[in-house]
């Protein structure tokens, strides 16, 4: 265990199931309550969906895990309503320095831009992530979390109680401190972790390899604060010929990532003789520190073809897959070939890369020193309605929607935190008491459809919208830059945050096809919307 940070076990309760042996329907069951299944399980609940989430534990993850979260997952995290307290818990940072030697070679800067809510980057344990969700999920009535519920089996059809034959779903079986029960699941999501028991059982491969770099990780607690940034070295001079990164995180715990190189011994490797030299050689004889925590990890880099096997569904989590960077991100062949060279001829590149960034600003675009969070930008999919119009920026059709300081109501807020998890359609309007009487009646024939949609109106300035339609107060205008959005444009935006379909005036068939291809629903569906 570590000593800064008290770790908390959680109730079992013994199952209702065990009392008359009934095989209770669940809609929805998720095994593993990590990041993945706790994030699941309170998107569903915050919209409507009971969820039945079982973990063969009662406590957080213990030691090393993930520890970067970037702009977007803060932003989700958001909707799920944990951020701020990730936020105020970890180290939030937007600078990252590279190294080679003792001399630095190149800077960054992930946010480039101001009138951001969330910081580019924070460092925060995944065991507080994990605390936050739990206490979210224990907030939400339509989630039944059961700890010390461990699944022994899946059957992919059920035997319903009512005695009405098999249905669609599956059985699982799970064991209990109590004893043994099952419970039905229309679909089971699996999100169990990089060595899934469920993945086993369904006999389920994983294809991909097994990387020869291998990476110790040391937690340590220190007296003084570290820099609320990111430092990567290559060759640094007290691990030569290696890599090092540090990371600062909450509790003044700091994370040292050190490449010990292909021929190392992971229980060699692991002994304080060599963990605490290593360290006290980076940090100065004069830093006062506490080893909590040594690991060595191996690379794997393994994914399964198909994530879906009738009705279950596998998290992409439980694939397996050990990945040999802090951001637990650096799964792409380039990155990991600049970090841990695996030919003389890429190790050339890299230290000739290294050399010439020193002074010359061209180089420093080949330095890469893992790749960092991105968001998924869906352009490719099918779900997108594609532009009729001509629009500058980013945000176009399956970009993850970029935040702006708006005011709702007369208090600043931020547009993401204002769209929520339904669609949602803006219109960009000069003033909000004075929207066209057509442009009323179409958008009031949307919101009458099929399809849940909300409509908010976009003005530089306040006022009392139509159908008591909430007004996003642009009143910095980041967000008519950020989004291209004049005069009469009109933004459709998914419930997962991405854009569906913008236009550069309102009109009901376009808006209802697009919502029909964003749902996959068939248009002659959606005739409520044709008056």
């Amino acid at each position: 265990m570590l000593s800064a940070y008290l770790y908390s076990e959680y109730e079992y309760r013994r199952p209702a199931e065990l009392q008359g042996g009934l095989v209770r329907r669940h809609p929805l069951g998720v095994v593993g309550a990590g990041p993945a299944g706790l994030a699941l399980a309170i998107d569903l609940a915050q919209q409507g969906t009971p969820v039945l989430p079982l973990d063969d534990d009662n406590s957080v993850s213990v030691g090393w895990r993930g520890v970067c979260y970037a702009k977007r997952a803060l932003q989700v995290l958001d909707r799920l309503g944990v951020g701020d307290c990730c936020v105020a818990k970890g180290v939030s940072w937007n600078v990252g320095r590279t190294f080679f030697r003792e001399e630095e070679v190149d800077n960054f800067t992930l946010l480039a831009q101001p009138d951001h809510k969330r910081p580019g980057m924070i460092n925060l344990q995944q065991h507080y992530l994990e605390e936050f969700l739990v206490r979210r999920a224990q907030e939400l009535p339509g989630i039944d979390l059961r700890w010390k519920n461990r699944v022994v089996a899946v059957q992919q059809r059920a035997v319903v109680e009512d005695g009405s034959g098999d249905q669609d779903g599956g059985v699982v079986q799970i064991d209990t401190p109590d004893g043994p029960y099952a419970v039905a699941c229309d679909w089971l999501i699996v999100a169990d972790g990089a060595r899934s028991s469920i993945r086993a059982m369904l006999k389920l491969e994983v294809e991909g390899k097994v990387l020869m770099d291998r990476l110790l990780i040391a937690e340590v607690v220190m007296k003084a604060e570290l820099p609320a940034e990111r430092w990567f070295g290559f060759y640094p001079p007290f691990h030569p010929g290696r890599s090092v990164l540090l990371h600062g995180q909450a509790d003044n715990v700091g994370r040292i990532d050190f490449q010990p190189g292909r021929q190392a011994g992971p229980e060699e490797e692991k002994k304080p003789e060599r963990v605490i030299p290593r360290i006290r050689a980076m940090l100065g004889d004069d830093r006062v520190f506490e080893v909590e925590w040594v690991s060595v990890y191996a690379s794997q880099c393994r994914r399964m073809s198909s994530f879906r096997h009738r009705r279950v569904l596998l998290d992409s989590y439980a694939e397996e897959r050990e990945l040999a960077a802090d951001e637990n991100l650096l799964n792409s062949t380039r990155s990991t070939d600049f970090i841990t060279p695996r030919s003389r001829m890429s190790l050339s590149f890299r230290n000739a890369v290294l050399t010439l960034a020193r002074k010359y600003s061209f180089a420093r675009a080949l330095v890469n020193s893992g790749r960092l969070s991105v968001p998924a930008f869906l352009s490719e999919s099918s779900l997108n309605t594609p532009d009729a119009d001509l629009f500058a920026g980013q945000m176009h059709p399956g970009a993850p929607i970029d935040d702006a300081p708006v005011r709702v109501s007369g208090s600043d807020g931020w547009s993401l935190d204002s769209i929520g998890n339904h669609f949602m359609l803006l219109r960009a309007v000069d003033d909000p008491a004075a929207v066209e009487a057509s442009t009323v009646a179409t958008l009031c024939a949307l919101t009458d459809g099929p399809i849940p949609l909300d409509v908010a109106l976009l003005a530089p300035r306040s006022g009392v919208a139509p159908a008591g339609w909430r007004v996003f107060e642009d009143y910095r205008g980041c967000y008519a830059d950020r989004y291209d959005a004049r005069l009469r444009t009109v933004d459709l935006c998914r419930p997962g945050q991405h854009v569906s379909a913008r236009w550069r005036s309102i009109d009901c068939d376009p808006v209802a096809a697009a919502l029909a291809r964003a749902t996959c629903t068939v248009l002659e569906e959606t005739a409520a919307w044709r008056h």
